[in-house]
């Protein structure tokens, strides 16, 4: 079985996150978390550590309202930390999104037009694989 993703996301963005992690899933991919979590608690906390520790990669959906987002500068700090490779979604405003600057090398997917949707999400779904083929590796 594949290891799942992490996705990362602004509360403000939960259909956006809902509908990426249903398309994600309908291509096999195991997402976590699979339900909306209340953050803050210490179990939380210990929770997001793990999770993003044991996962293939973290997604992160990019909006607006990302940057004012603790769950998703939290996430992605504990991936920095834990070494699991980020793989930036832009999903409205410009390409040019301040973290997506700040996560520069990583590859980015630009889910903001339904046009180019579905060629994204399989570029996105391959990346997720090899993620998973290189966190197998070095799992070994």
């Amino acid at each position: 079985m594949m290891d799942h993703v992490f996705l990362s996301y602004s509360f403000k963005d939960i259909e956006r996150a809902r509908r990426l992690r249903d398309v994600l899933q309908f291509y096999g991919v195991q997402v976590w978390p699979s339900g909306v979590l209340t953050p803050g608690s210490p179990s939380w906390r210990a929770e997001l550590k793990e999770q993003i520790a044991q996962a293939a990669c973290v997604v992160v959906i990019l909006t607006k309202d990302t940057p004012d987002s603790n769950w998703v500068l939290t996430a992605i700090n504990q991936a920095l930390v834990s070494k699991v490779p980020i793989l930036p979604v832009v999903m409205d405003g410009e390409p040019g999104h301040r973290l997506l600057i700040e996560l520069k090398g990583d590859p980015w997917f630009d889910l903001r037009w339904s046009r180019n949707f579905a060629a994204e999400v399989r570029d996105l779904v391959s990346q997720i694989q090899r993620c998973h083929f290189a966190k197998t590796a070095r799992d070994d």
